[in-house]
């Protein structure tokens, strides 16, 4: 797999344990593995403390996992040099969820679409012109440029970190909920313009988000976290169509999403989920889930891949799925 070209980010049972003093470790990843390939739109979901932030800040290599592997643009992570790594986070760019708090307030528009530029050297001049380009590509009228980041919009904001974050030419783009600090009104043109970026950029994006149909409406595939792992990988229209794992069944049941029917197959979950610092032993979700059994309670769940280019960490889902397929075969 590390061959392919088209294949940009690859982690391989990554983990990231965060010591607590006089307490357990908090386990915020465990075992996750995933792929992203040139061109591809995938979401990530999951409710809070479920360790999407932190898997982003781990693919960005601004954390180092406890555990795993992990590959950028087919280069192992933990086998380069501080200078190769900080020129491969070049290729990924991280737009925040408030845009107002991820940019300097002791910085014009002009200076904070820079600041990558002259980090990388790059003559004035040059700089002068690419921020002019990008304000223009973002939508931004030029006398902003002078402006401070409290002087603008919520909208605005969000486009001057889309546009620091595509002064220099990344690959990937992670999106942590871009766009769930914006009025109602706004957040459809913003949704519309990170389109049309990933078409006039050829970006990859990995977007982060707890609103379900924003995910529906953005992502090609979808990933599903819960307390630290993936339990479920699916296209998109598949997963909204018919959830396996019981959290997705939960999780996307619950969720009022605009355009598509109640879930048949969704499922009640019952109470919180638990600290990320006393994760339950085998599967996380058993303690909520009714289809438990006592494996369940044992097991530590992994991925299985199923038919439908789809995987579930649940061995209840696996064992009926292979029931149905051996049922059918026997017609």
């Amino acid at each position: 797999m590390r061959n392919d070209p088209d294949l940009l980010i690859e982690a391989r049972r990554l983990s990231k344990h965060y010591s607590v003093r006089g307490s357990a470790p908090v386990r915020a990843l465990s075992d996750v593995s995933l792929t992203i390939a040139r061109g591809e739109r995938v979401g990530l979901v999951g409710e809070s403390g479920s360790g999407k932030t932190t898997l982003a800040n781990c693919l960005l290599a601004i954390d180092d996992p406890t555990g795993g592997e992990l590959v950028l643009f087919g280069n192992n992570a933990r086998d380069l040099r501080r200078r190769e790594l900080k020129q491969l986070r070049r290729r990924i760019q991280m737009v925040f969820q408030d845009p107002l708090d991820s940019l300097n307030p002791r910085m014009r528009v002009r200076e904070i679409i820079a600041e990558p530029l002259l980090l990388a050297r790059i003559a004035r001049r040059e700089r002068e012109e690419q921020v002019a380009s990008m304000l223009d590509l973002l939508k931004l009228k030029s006398a902003l440029a002078s402006r401070w980041p409290h002087q603008l919009s919520g909208g605005e904001q969000q486009r001057v970190g889309l546009a620091r974050a595509l002064i220099t030419k990344p690959e990937v783009l992670i999106l942590d909920e871009p766009t769930s600090s914006l009025d109602v009104s706004v957040r459809g043109e913003i949704l519309d313009l990170i389109l049309e970026l990933q078409r006039t950029f050829d970006l990859t994006y990995l977007f982060i988000s707890h609103d379900l149909t924003t995910v529906q409406k953005m992502c090609d595939r979808v990933l599903v976290m819960y307390l630290g792992r993936v339990v479920e990988s699916a296209p998109t229209e598949l997963l909204f169509r018919d959830p396996l794992h019981p959290y997705s069944r939960g999780l996307i049941g619950s969720a009022l999403i605009a355009g598509t029917p109640r879930l048949d197959n969704r499922v009640e979950l019952k109470g919180e989920p638990p600290s990320p610092i006393n994760v339950p032993p085998g599967c996380a979700l058993s303690p909520r889930c009714p289809f438990a059994r006592e494996s369940c309670f044992r097991n530590v769940q992994v991925l299985e891949e199923l038919p439908g280019s789809r995987a579930v960490a649940c061995e209840v889902v696996t064992e009926a799925v292979g029931d149905r397929r051996a049922a059918g075969s026997d017609r």
